[in-house]
């Protein structure tokens, strides 16, 4: 999916909000780490692990107190290595992968808790959702095998603390579900899905839009 079918996508979201209620938008960066038939950590001997840049924006709208659900488009890359793992060595050629990811979910945050730390309130959350991702990019042997996107079910948990009135940060982790085999370009060892991982630092801007001819103004919802 091109990057303009994703940014229609995030402004259909956008323009469905209608009524007057606080909205976020902001950007995000972190680190995505692939698992799945090619290893990319190792651990024993050396530390090692493949994970890579990512960035993107997102749209959050809290619903209530405690409740938020959120759309983001996220740009990372996958990288696998059998080097890591000496028992694959010689096992494919070429033996080593890394090629862009995206990804478009939406996905509903839940405030487990709240502490108060320098007057600032500090936000304890978990969240899931559903989304997209692309599957493999070049890969002729398999490509009749793979949809061109991906089903994924995001699992995560974070924290979030607002830094003034209208300004948010957020740190959390997603685990990430998926329904193929086809993330590395490769079917096998075994039947066993491909899953990822990301850890996102977020930061948003809050306002509360316009309605009519006039605008609402009120205390940002957190």
């Amino acid at each position: 999916m091109k990057f303009s079918n994703y940014l229609v996508l995030f402004l259909i979201l956008y323009s469905l909000d209608s009524k007057a209620q606080d909205v976020q938008v902001g950007l995000i960066g972190g680190m995505t780490i692939y698992q799945g038939d090619f290893p990319s950590y190792r651990l024993k001997d050396t530390l090692t692990i493949l994970a890579n840049p990512g960035f993107g924006i997102f749209l959050r709208k809290p619903i209530g107190e405690k409740l938020a659900v959120k759309g983001s488009i996220y740009f990372s890359q996958f990288e696998g290595d059998d080097s890591l793992d000496p028992s694959l060595l010689g096992f494919r050629n070429p033996s080593f992968f890394k090629y862009p990811m995206s990804e478009f979910t939406i996905t509903a945050d839940f405030r487990l808790f709240a502490i108060n730390q320098y007057k600032r309130p500090i936000e304890f959350f978990v969240l899931g959702g559903f989304g997209f991702s692309k599957s493999t990019v070049s890969n002729q042997d398999i490509a009749a095998d793979c949809p061109i996107l991906n089903l994924i079910l995001p699992l995560g948990a974070g924290i979030r603390t607002r830094i003034n009135d209208n300004i948010y940060m957020s740190l959390h982790f997603e685990q990430v579900l998926t329904n193929s085999d086809c993330l590395d370009g490769f079917k096998g060892l075994n039947s066993a899905k491909d899953t990822y991982s990301s850890l996102k630092v977020g930061i948003s801007y809050s306002f509360s839009p316009a309605t009519g001819n006039s605008k609402n103004i009120g205390c940002p919802t957190f």
